[in-house]
């Protein structure tokens, strides 16, 4: 199945040379509509005027002892998080941090991959990149996306898998594995005596507010005990930092020693003010203000799935059982991404609508999924429920004859 969305982009483009004065309406946005906390806003400015007497000095990620300790130190005081001081490291961004991990492991010589659909599209591009054995292991919207383990099991046998790879939360779904999921995929990981690696950028933003925290120490406290693993958590995405990114690689000693290897190869360095920020953020006295702007964050995300539902009543369109993170995927009841014209559908949508929708296809790999589109679930409430049902009865409608 052809996954690839560049149409989109390049008929985005045209549009916008063409009517540069149009306004186009992003339902499947990466960037955020950001509540900013007063606190919040105060500590960045601080961060900028720290770094203003450093910026021309270069800094390499694995040159930051002192930065990688404080880390350590504070996952151990706030969550009785034990983290070896050698399992530990840092990147500008979510992106660069899968591949560093996926270029470490075939480093390795880490050659069959299984990885999970949905998931974010860049990360089967560095695993081409880096010339691995691909098999993809399709979560299925009728069952919810849930993980049949005896299949599982059965693949990573009948294929000679040697690393799992998947996106938690479930890609565009916002559907977060739970703890048991990951007592049982650790199982078998150790069963087999793979590597684990989990994409974990987009997680953090529980649903349940009682399971907020800077990080999840539950699942990475479930990772450090198996021999071979990589997580990549993405503060920054959480908090919508999305021009001054950064990212932490937690993993065994062995595979964060790889990565800080390649790094200075293939990004270079960080900046003084990634580096201040990283500084401020993971204190004991900054984490309040952080899970106050998760909490104010959330209840907009929520409330906006919440009338999207009820929107929905009566339509042959559905949202998945989302309860983590800022998207969510509207899908068809029946229509599947062989029964339609999914290039046509979303090129009529740009054309008449001026909406971009980025089809889910472009993260299941799955043909027999139900057709459907990204939505980001902080946009302005008002806009986004107006763009919703021009798609739905303009475009969409025809879907439901």
């Amino acid at each position: 199945m052809n996954t690839d969305i560049e149409w989109l982009f390049e008929a985005v483009y045209k549009k916008q040379r063409e009517s540069p004065d149009s306004t186009l309406y992003f339902l499947s946005d990466w960037d955020c509509d950001v509540y900013t906390d007063i606190k919040f806003k105060i500590l960045l400015e601080d961060s900028y005027s720290d770094a203003q007497s450093h910026s021309f000095n270069y800094l390499f990620a694995y040159e930051q002892f002192d930065l990688k300790q404080q880390i350590i130190d504070f996952f151990k005081t706030s969550y009785q998080l034990s983290i070896p001081e050698n399992c530990l490291t840092i990147s500008p961004s979510a992106t660069q941090a899968i591949y560093l991990g996926l270029k470490a492991l075939k480093n390795l010589n880490i050659k069959r991959y299984l990885i999970f659909t949905p998931a974010y599209f860049s990360t089967f591009e560095s695993l081409k990149e880096n010339n691995g054995f691909i098999y993809y292991y399709h979560l299925v919207d009728k069952d919810g996306f849930a993980i049949n383990f005896s299949m599982l099991e059965q693949v990573i046998k009948e294929q000679f898998i040697e690393c799992i790879v998947l996106t938690d939360p479930v890609f565009s779904a916002g559907l977060e594995f739970p703890d048991d999921d990951y007592d049982r995929i650790i199982t078998l990981v150790v069963r087999y005596d793979l590597y684990l690696f989990i994409d974990y950028s987009l997680g953090g933003l529980k649903w349940n507010f009682n399971e907020l925290s800077v990080l999840n120490n539950k699942k990475v406290g479930k990772l450090i005990k198996t021999a071979k693993f990589i997580f990549v958590d993405s503060l920054s995405k959480r908090l919508q930092l999305n021009g001054i990114k950064f990212s932490l690689i937690l993993g065994d000693a062995n595979i964060v020693d790889e990565i800080d290897t390649i790094s200075e190869g293939i990004y270079g360095g960080l900046n003084h003010i990634q580096i201040s920020i990283l500084r401020k953020l993971y204190t004991q006295e900054n984490s309040p203000t952080i899970l106050d702007m998760h909490k104010v964050q959330l209840g907009k995300i929520k409330a906006n799935y919440r009338l999207i539902q009820s929107m929905l009543i009566g339509e042959n369109f559905h949202l998945p059982k989302s309860n983590s993170g800022y998207f969510t995927i509207i899908s068809h009841d029946s229509k599947s991404f062989n029964d339609i014209n999914t290039k046509e559908i979303i090129l009529n949508l740009l054309q008449n609508e001026q909406i971009i929708a980025i089809p889910n296809n472009h993260f299941s790999y799955y043909s027999d999924n139900k057709f459907g589109w990204r939505i980001n679930l902080t946009k302005n409430q008002d806009e986004l429920l107006i763009a919703l049902q021009k798609c739905i009865r303009k475009i969409f409608g025809g879907l439901n004859h």
